[in-house]
């Protein structure tokens, strides 16, 4: 099963960009997500406490970006919601009597950890501003 919450954060963060007016609910936030507001909540105690958004409290609060969207990456995103900070990981069951499963970590260790890095870089060179600007270009 694949996770959800890299997407979601980016829809978030973005949700909020379009207008850095006033804050945003999460009501209004779950709307564009396709979710309920309890979920969104959970994702934004993740980006809080990365100092990537910040709850403003009251009638008319919600939530902002903490800093400028032009200054927050999808690799900052990434590690602000996935709590294992890892793509891929081999299986830790492995039969240490079977040649392969004896192996596995060793032939796929490389790999594994060039994926890694590639990713980290590629999400680090796309700010929510530029998916921001992709948005108000589509209309």
């Amino acid at each position: 099963m694949s996770n959800t919450r890299f997407a979601v954060a980016v829809h978030v963060l973005t949700v909020i960009s379009l207008d850095e007016t006033q804050p945003i609910s999460s009501q209004l936030i779950a709307s564009s997500v396709g979710t309920n507001a309890a979920l969104i909540r959970r994702l934004l105690i993740s980006l809080n406490d990365a100092k990537i958004t910040c709850a403003e409290r009251g009638a008319s609060g919600g939530v902002r970006l903490a800093r400028p969207a032009s200054s927050i990456t999808l690799f900052d995103v990434w590690r602000a919601v996935d709590e294992e900070g890892q793509l891929f990981r081999v299986h830790p069951t492995s039969n240490p009597q079977c040649p392969v499963g004896r192996n596995i970590e060793g032939l796929l260790g490389g790999v594994l950890s060039s994926t890694q890095s590639t990713v980290e870089a590629v999400l680090g060179k796309v700010t929510i501003r530029d998916l921001v600007a992709k948005v108000e270009i589509a209309g």
